[in-house]
């Protein structure tokens, strides 16, 4: 089938009467198989065409910041970039439905202020469940679910700094995070169809480091782009 135009606009002062019923032909076909249609009275009918979409390629980049819950006392990671690659399969055509995975990393800014010891780095893979509540132009708002399990490498935690810190020697641990995330969205660009998204995420992250057990609340921002396949 030879591909066809993203929009097709109808102008009813300049068309014939085969034309007008061409085009609501099209317009009842398109909305049968998935097509947001909508009005203009300047530019008379406009037709989306959106084929049905299975997926997407997720690209993400954000910050994130700890909040210890554990009673210890421990300079623990602080405030990291993140970035996460993955892909999602859709349930339905639109992409209401989601479910995928990714892999995430995450390095620790040099914040003026932060009580870390020094640089910690982090590799974990993630499984994602999302869903968008969706209009007929594509904007939408998301809520989800997400757990990530990985290591975490960097100095061991220990006491607080001092005015003159001892170097704390290296160590590797692991890490889990069970949490949720919620956001807004749009369908940005059409063939290659490019979903942006903008949000946040709270995380109960368990992370062991040498001999450091601490248990923190995750508060994150996130910036994606998603490549859609169909």
């Amino acid at each position: 089938m030879p591909p066809c135009p993203p929009r097709l606009t109808a102008r009813p002062g300049a068309t014939s009467l085969a034309a007008i019923l061409a085009v609501a032909s099209l317009a009842t076909a398109a909305q049968a198989q998935g097509v947001s249609p909508s009005m203009s009275a300047e530019e008379g009918t406009s037709v989306l065409f959106v084929p049905a979409l299975q997926g997407e390629f997720v690209t993400g980049l954000g910050v994130e910041s700890r909040l210890a819950l554990s009673d210890e006392i421990a300079r623990m990671p602080g405030t990291m970039a993140t970035g996460a690659l993955g892909y999602r399969h859709y349930f339905d055509d639109e992409g209401r439905f989601g479910l995928g995975g990714h892999l995430a990393g995450g390095l620790t800014l040099p914040l003026e202020g932060d009580i870390a010891p020094g640089p910690f780095t982090s590799l974990s893979l993630g499984l994602s469940f999302q869903f968008r509540a969706m209009n007929p132009d594509f904007i939408y708002a998301l809520i989800g679910a997400y757990v990530e399990f990985g290591g975490v490498w960097g100095p061991e935690p220990g006491a607080p700094s001092t005015p003159e810190p001892q170097p704390a020697p290296e160590s590797q641990g692991y890490r889990l995070v069970v949490g949720v995330e919620g956001g807004f969205g749009f369908l940005g660009y059409l063939d290659p169809y490019i979903f942006g998204e903008s949000g946040v995420r709270f995380g109960l992250e368990f992370l062991t480091l040498g001999r450091a057990e601490i248990t923190s609340l995750l508060i994150g921002y996130q910036l994606r782009v998603d490549f859609v396949t169909r």
